[in-house]
């Protein structure tokens, strides 16, 4: 659910999450009911690779002066 949910923000996580669950082609459930009933018990999957990288202190610091903006 949480793949097809983040489908439209971040695309190649969410294909990624889809596969390891082995649910490609899912779709937005039409209710509650069948959002609970997308996996039925046992459903096998994969434990995917690491899906986002861990970011760094140098990368932290760099983005922190680009994007931080200014304060008066």
């Amino acid at each position: 659910f949480y793949a097809v949910v983040s489908s439209p923000f971040i695309p190649d996580a969410a294909a990624a999450m889809m596969s390891a669950m082995k649910t490609q082609g899912a779709s937005w459930p039409q209710d509650v009911k069948a959002a609970l009933g997308a996996l039925p018990a046992g459903h096998a999957f994969e434990v995917p690779e690491v899906t986002f990288r861990k970011i760094t202190d140098d990368e932290r610091e760099e983005w922190k002066m680009r994007f931080a903006g200014k304060r008066d």
